[in-house]
């Protein structure tokens, strides 16, 4: 029970940190995209989008694999 609640705990970090980026993402650096990048404005949200959850998701794999560990079926 204690390693169940330990990676329900891990994820939610890493979900709170995802969305603190999605948040300064939202309101810094896409605007500053679209000042600095007037071309990419239009898909520049979706491009970060992008990143981030890709950022996401292999950092919740490598939380899952570490938690669980390697395990022998021999």
């Amino acid at each position: 029970m204690a390693s169940r609640l330990k990676t329900f705990v891990l994820i939610f970090l890493v979900g709170f940190i995802g969305g603190i980026i999605a948040l300064v993402t939202s309101q810094y650096i896409i605007p500053w995209l679209g000042e600095a990048l007037p071309a990419l404005a239009d898909i520049g949200p979706f491009i970060i989008a992008g990143l981030v959850g890709g950022i996401l998701t292999v950092a919740l794999v490598f939380i899952w694999a570490a938690i669980s560990g390697k395990k022998d079926n021999y």
